[in-house]
């Protein structure tokens, strides 16, 4: 992977696309992952990386590279993975794309609240992740979007994230 700090670098450089990596792309998988804000990483990102407090959260010296290179692994799978996706609409895989995300991380590190060093030591369980957990996962999601009227306003209000958290902290108590 290539992080492209500055736009276009990698590109003139010839690098492949698929592995180029950009500030808005990385940034939105750490809000969505390691922040849980996956409403912020959906409507706001740009506004988030415009504030000094939150760039510097998003881009902590301390996470290291293992946790941003399964942030975006995880997100470009979900990603992927929602493409294809036929049981949801395209408004609606766009709308749930940073929530699944979340989820995702959660069930990989078998926590409800990851750190970024539970993500950073994920990576190999993020490369393996199959299509049916994710499946599984987004069906859940979808679920929970869907009752509470399946819209961009929820995709990106501050709704649907606490009600996750709830079941995620349900699904995955925390060990003593």
């Amino acid at each position: 992977m290539f992080y492209d700090r500055k736009k276009g670098k990698y590109k003139r450089l010839k690098k492949p696309v698929p592995q180029i990596v950009s500030v808005v792309e990385l940034a939105r998988a750490v809000i969505a992952i390691v922040l849980r804000r996956p409403d912020d990483a959906r409507g706001r990102p740009q506004t988030l990386l415009s504030k000094d407090e939150t760039y510097t959260e998003i881009f902590d010296k301390a996470h290291g590279s293992d946790m941003y290179l399964a942030a975006i692994t995880l997100d470009r799978k979900v990603a992927t993975f929602l493409e294809s996706y036929s049981k949801a609409s395209s408004e609606e895989t766009r709308d749930i794309r940073f929530y699944l995300d979340m989820w995702l991380a959660c069930e990989i590190t078998d926590s409800s609240k990851p750190t970024a060093s539970d993500i950073g030591s994920s990576v190999k369980n993020v490369s393996e992740l199959d299509n049916a957990v994710i499946e599984a996962a987004c069906k859940k999601v979808l679920k929970k979007y869907r009752r509470l009227g399946g819209t961009e306003q929820i995709a990106k209000g501050s709704q649907l994230a606490p009600i996750l958290q709830k079941s995620l902290n349900h699904r995955f108590p925390r060990k003593k």
